[in-house]
């Protein structure tokens, strides 16, 4: 969903004078149209406890979020109101991100990015549309411009830009559009998935179909460039999945592998097709829990 950034400018609402409570109003309106107005459960829906935790396979570990629109706009609290800037991606500052990575400088994800600037090296996204699945700043969509490629960010809220070489889709409206694309960058998105944490609709293998309607949009011999983190397999209800010996191979199904930054000699065991050594996997996380986000490029 694109906004007519320039019109909401004339107005006085946006740049260093923009006025909170009318964003607020504005992001109402737009999370309404995409209906992704559901505040998520605290709790996982007795139900579905088995699906979402794999019969017992994943250990919970409860850290409750609701960052939803929905939430920030009805508590009407100035701090959660400024957040709403943020979802506003103006072209002075993407240009300055996009100067950053042409001096390899790396963002919130430090070494994942300095994997994921590897990695394109060896596999190219210039001239390509490249679908960037969930975006908290436009630090992915940056690093793309900057490897010339053209993103497509697709989320579950919407963003405003007056970027001319942004654009923005729902995973709805990106599946009904039928566009098919040449690569796509997923870093620290599919693990929330079907959680209910941004409004998306509860799916307890929501991660795993994000991946498959990804992959029917992929040209063929499209590339994914895909971090998620890694560790013991852990549901943080309802932050995030970790991935771990048992969910990770089931987040690649269907994918080859052909490339892969960061797991250590012995913890894979192939590529293609994708083996993980559980005992040597399991091992290397029984003292370290820092949920690396490893980075795999896996080819449609």
């Amino acid at each position: 969903m694109n906004i007519n950034f320039d019109k909401l400018t004339q107005s006085g609402q946006f740049g260093s004078g923009r006025d909170p409570a009318y964003l607020a109003n504005l992001f109402l309106r737009l999370v309404r149209d995409l209906r992704t107005c559901t505040t998520p459960p605290r709790e996982i829906p007795a139900d579905q406890r088995d699906a979402f935790t794999m019969n017992g396979e994943m250990e919970v570990r409860e850290i409750w979020r609701d960052d939803t629109i929905l939430r920030i706009v009805s508590e009407r609290d100035p701090a959660e109101l400024a957040k709403l800037s943020l979802l506003v991606y103006e072209r002075a500052y993407v240009d300055s991100l996009v100067a950053m990575v042409r001096k390899s400088l790396t963002f919130q994800y430090g070494v994942t990015d300095r994997w994921l600037y590897a990695a394109l090296k060896n596999f190219p996204v210039r001239d390509t549309d490249v679908a960037i699945l969930g975006s908290g700043s436009p630090v992915y969509e940056s690093i793309t411009l900057a490897h010339g490629g053209r993103p497509l960010t697709v989320e579950y809220q919407p963003r405003i830009s007056d970027h001319p070489d942004l654009t923005f889709m729902s995973p709805d409206e990106f599946v009904r559009s039928g566009q098919k694309v040449d690569a796509a960058l997923s870093i620290s998105s599919f693990e929330h998935d079907g959680l209910g944490r941004y409004g998306d609709p509860l799916d307890p293998n929501g991660d795993l179909k994000a991946m498959a309607n990804l992959k029917s949009q992929m040209k063929p011999g499209g590339k994914l460039f895909l971090a998620v983190p890694n560790g013991k397999d852990v549901l943080m209800w309802n932050v995030n999945r970790i991935y771990g010996a048992k969910r990770m191979p089931m987040l690649v199904d269907g994918w080859r592998c052909v490339a892969a930054y960061g797991p250590p000699p012995g913890v894979l065991t192939s590529l293609d097709p994708f083996v993980i050594d559980e005992d040597a996997w399991n091992n290397y996380f029984a003292t370290d829990e820092s949920c690396p986000h490893w980075l795999f490029v896996l080819e449609a």
